[in-house]
């Protein structure tokens, strides 16, 4: 609950009205959860790159309809671009994969929280765009939380041990 409220405060969602982009993002958050969770119980039967391949193919098969509604070709240096998120992109779903086999799926997933943080960092380093009281207050809400959950889970883990 911490991570949730921390991660709200970095991204300050408007509530004016519900609209079809907000539900398509909770849409996309239960979704991800679900696959977090697939993922932890098949990574130590399943190869990471197959589960990424997996992964890739059926992102590709939900997402091609939208493409077609307003598709463009890329041009010039946007294909090196495409080359090189799409190179990054695949590097980090192999090790978000091949992490779940290490630790639990909530452990695992609550780290992507820090997501925003650094969206907020790259903000202010190439935009200029500094975070106003509630984002400062989010990021430290979202460290603190993880903090706490890594020092419970090894105190757990000596205990337990």
């Amino acid at each position: 609950p911490v991570v949730v409220l921390g991660v709200a405060l970095v991204i300050a969602p408007k509530f004016e009205m519900i609209n079809w982009v907000g539900m398509a993002a909770l849409g996309s958050a239960v979704f991800a959860a679900l696959s977090y969770i697939c993922i932890r119980k098949i990574t130590h039967a399943v190869p990471a790159h197959v589960v990424v391949l997996y992964f890739s193919v059926f992102g590709m098969i939900l997402s091609f309809p939208f493409m077609l509604m307003d598709f463009q070709w890329p041009i010039g240096s946007e294909w090196l671009t495409l080359v090189c998120i799409a190179g990054v992109s695949v590097a980090a779903q192999l090790l978000m994969t091949a992490a779940y086999r290490y630790d639990t799926a909530g452990r695992v997933a609550m780290a992507g929280s820090v997501g925003p943080i650094f969206a907020g960092a790259w903000d202010a380093l190439i935009w200029d765009q500094y975070p106003g009281w509630s984002k400062i207050l989010g990021a430290g809400l979202i460290i603190a939380a993880l903090i706490e959950l890594h020092r419970s889970n090894r105190q757990r883990a000596i205990v337990g041990g």
